[in-house]
């Protein structure tokens, strides 16, 4: 029993991002909230109304870890990308706005790691190769700043890695939608996918981690 509550504590932070995951879950088919595909439609719609401010909420809410699972935001800032080709100064306020809300919700997900961490301030940081990769997608990014604040980092330890990948990662994004055009429905929901992969390995690693350190 002793054992089994040492993996549990090594893994309550995943624990308590499935819990919100099912949740919501939970709420949708209760039709207590907005089906996700309606919600999409909505934001997008509302997007050509108010644009670069309901972009940073949009930004700011994709970032949530848990929230981020319903909340269809990936598909709403590649559309206000996209919807800035040809006005480099829209794209401009449009890349803020966006960056910004990440920001700000990631140091949330920084706030929330720290009070379910797990290590020291002498711990190591991820290495920046996991943070790059990890960067990419708000999903991902989420699990980065839970696992900085799980670490019991600084906030200032996440934001020197944060700021600088972040950036590159939205810029890249930025410019694809800016001369692409939108991504496919089918290519979110891959995401979405390759997300629960991601959560599972994260479970198995640090339930891997517990297992050695207690064998030793």
């Amino acid at each position: 029993m002793l054992q089994l509550k040492k993996y549990f504590k090594a893994i309550r932070l995943q624990l308590f991002v499935v819990l919100i995951i099912i949740v919501f879950y939970i709420l949708e088919y209760s039709n207590l909230i907005l089906p996700e595909k309606e919600l999409e439609r909505i934001i997008v719609e509302y997007l050509n109304s108010y644009g670069i401010l309901l972009l940073f909420f949009i930004s700011f809410f994709e970032n949530l870890m848990g929230i981020n699972i319903y909340f269809p935001g990936s598909v709403a800032i590649l559309f206000g990308m996209a919807n800035t080709a040809g006005n480099p100064k829209l794209a401009f306020f449009t890349f803020a706005s966006i960056f910004i809300g990440s920001l700000l919700s990631n140091l949330i997900n920084v706030t929330i790691g720290k009070r379910l961490h797990l290590g020291n301030k002498e711990t190591r940081l991820p290495s920046l190769k996991n943070l790059l990769l990890s960067l990419w997608h708000p999903h991902f990014a989420s699990i980065s700043a839970l696992t900085i604040g799980k670490l019991n980092k600084p906030y200032i330890s996440y934001m020197k890695f944060f700021i600088p990948i972040s950036f590159l990662w939205n810029m890249f994004w930025g410019l694809f939608m800016y001369f692409i055009g939108s991504v496919s429905n089918k290519t979110m929901e891959f995401m979405n996918i390759i997300f629960f992969i991601y959560l599972f390995l994260w479970i198995i690693f640090d339930v891997y981690k517990e297992f050695k350190r207690t064998k030793v």
